[in-house]
Formats: structure tokens, sequence, C-alpha cells
């Protein structure tokens, strides 16, 4: 009987184990990045990461308008997941990307994104 109750408690472990691990992957699996992102799982958390800027998106979450800057009156467009129109080396003519309507509606449904008001 002890042998049986041993046993049995192995089994539980690795099923607990087992489930778990295969969780993780199947989180993996089933999240849903834009276009140049990948899906990433750290520390048992997963979420969307930019390939080119390493921006962190939620899995699922809603894609952001390609944010359009000024420089010195021309256009330039930045990479998804750019929210504002800031660069190490380049300042532009306005903190806020274009079309300032498509942004505050994009901000309006997610403000923990808007940085500067």
């Amino acid at each position: 009987m002890d042998f049986f109750r041993k046993l049995l408690i192995v089994l539980l472990c690795s099923l607990l184990i087992g489930s778990t691990l295969a969780d993780d992957s199947t989180d993996l699996q089933n999240c849903k990045c834009f276009e140049e992102f990948d899906a990433v799982n750290e520390n048992g958390i997963t979420f969307c990461r930019g390939k080119k800027n390493f921006r962190i998106f939620g899995c699922g979450e809603e894609k952001p308008p390609l944010c359009r800057c000024k420089l010195g009156g021309e256009e330039v467009v930045l990479d998804l997941g750019e929210l504002h129109c800031i660069g190490l080396m380049t300042q532009y003519d306005d903190l806020k990307c274009e079309p300032k309507e498509e942004w505050n509606a994009y901000f309006e449904r997610h403000p923990e994104r808007n940085l500067y008001n």
C-alpha cells in the first residue's frame, strides 16, 4: 500500500510539472503579436517585443498607428511601436505623432501608452 501511495505522489507531481511547462509553451504559441514583433516568454510572463526597437506590447494588444513625425518640415515615418516623435540623436519638430486625430483616439483607448500629454 505504501508503494502505491508513493507512486501516486510521483505521478501527480510529474503531471503537475508537465502541465505547468505545457502552459508556458501554449501561452507563447497563443500570443498574438503584430508584424515586426515576436512573442517572448521571460520569467513566466509572455509578451510581444519589437524586433527593431525592442518596444514591449501585451499579447493581442491593439496595433498602434504608424508614428509620422516632421523633421525640418519633411515627414519621417518611425518604426511600428514608436508612440512619440522622440529620438536620441534627432529632435523632431513636435513630440506628438501625426495624424493627431488617429493618435488621440488611440491614446483614449490606451492612456497608459501616452507618455507626453
